[in-house]
């Protein structure tokens, strides 16, 4: 709050430019042209106080087109106009795919999908020998659009990683499965291991972690790994996971929705009819799934 400023008038003792010592003045650090345009508001200095010094002022920000005002304060009332802010294209003529992507508690970009042959992002080359098929691949990219990380696994045999979320720590945790022509037996990840069905009988569905900065922390087989189409993946209000599977075959087609902990073990599951494609956080801990 703000003290009473007195009318300006000639210097008296301990006045400087007709403020005196214990009241306060106007004040805006940010350029001279926004100041008082759109979302931008004066703030105020005490007297005597380093001209840094600038309490409840609101300086040009990056505009937020979910509210309607003038944050870059540059006087255009139209500035969200869907106009890409940066575009990215990667790969060479084999398979590479990219399925989903989620903006974490910072405003990085992860997004996650499946690669064979090679790619080179931004300068960082990744290949893989799978004799045609596809590996696992991770993504994390700056809100500017500048590659963090990258991270591709898997063995020889096809994995695909589908969904993708991340917790308030910057975790990263992927939906994917995989299946394999052999009994070459499990493949490691991190500190997990899964070993995926052989003869394409059904692909194995799993959950994977990674740490902030892109290491493999662990992998877990999902439901059994008895499923064949991997559904959905959300994280949910207490820290947990919940994840959706669905088994389509000559039967009729089921689902199964799971609640997971943090570590990857199952806490409970429900079967539905049909094939769910969308599970969704509710406060409490608690989740919505459906088609």
């Amino acid at each position: 709050m703000s003290l009473p400023r007195p009318a300006r008038r000639g210097a008296e003792p301990g006045e400087t430019d007709g403020c005196l010592p214990e009241t306060s003045v106007d004040c805006f650090t940010g350029p001279p042209a926004a100041r008082g345009v759109g979302m931008c508001r004066d703030g105020e200095r005490l007297c005597g106080a380093s001209e840094d010094v600038c309490e409840d002022q609101v300086l040009p920000a990056a505009e937020d087109c979910a509210l309607p005002g003038n944050e870059s304060c540059n006087g255009d009332e139209h500035v969200c106009t869907g106009t890409p802010g940066w575009a990215l294209a990667f790969g060479d003529s084999e398979q590479q795919y990219l399925f989903d992507i989620v903006v974490d508690a910072e405003g990085d970009v992860v997004t996650v999908g499946a690669m064979g042959g090679t790619a080179e992002i931004q300068g960082n080359l990744l290949t893989t020998d799978d004799e045609g098929w596809n590996d696992g691949l991770v993504m994390k990219f700056s809100p500017e659009g500048e590659l963090r990380w990258a991270v591709a696994f898997g063995d020889d045999s096809p994995q695909y990683a589908f969904r993708v979320t991340t917790d308030a720590e910057r975790n990263v945790y992927v939906l994917g499965d995989c299946s394999s022509s052999d009994s070459e037996g499990p493949w490691t990840f991190g500190a997990g291991t899964i070993e995926c069905t052989v003869d394409y009988s059904g692909d194995t569905p799993f959950l994977a972690k990674l740490s902030p900065s892109g290491e493999p922390l662990w992998i877990r087989e999902v439901l059994d790994g008895s499923q064949n189409l991997v559904g959905d993946l959300a994280m949910l209000s207490d820290g947990g996971l919940a994840v959706a599977v669905a088994t389509v075959g000559n039967e009729a087609a089921f689902s199964v929705v799971a609640k997971l902990g943090s570590d990857g073990q199952e806490l409970w599951r429900v079967q539905m009819p049909g094939t769910v494609g969308r599970v969704e956080a509710l406060p409490g801990g608690g989740l919505v799934a459906g088609r």
